[in-house]
């Protein structure tokens, strides 16, 4: 599985995808967002994290 952020309409979202097969698996809003992001990161138990360019900070815990 593999993540990044795009510009979906007026916000950005959180994508998850098949590193096999490159299709989308979930998409998430990132709530007021703005701007672009400055990096992606994912922890050991499966958290994401995005930051964006002007100090937002999203944390996304994995569904059980």
């Amino acid at each position: 599985i593999g993540y990044t952020t795009a510009a979906i309409g007026a916000g950005l979202n959180l994508v998850t995808f098949d590193t096999a097969t490159g299709a989308t698996i979930d998409s998430d809003v990132l709530p007021g967002a703005q701007g672009s992001t400055t990096g992606t990161s994912v922890g050991p138990k499966g958290e994401v994290v995005v930051a964006t360019r002007i100090g937002e900070v999203f944390a996304f815990e994995p569904e059980d």
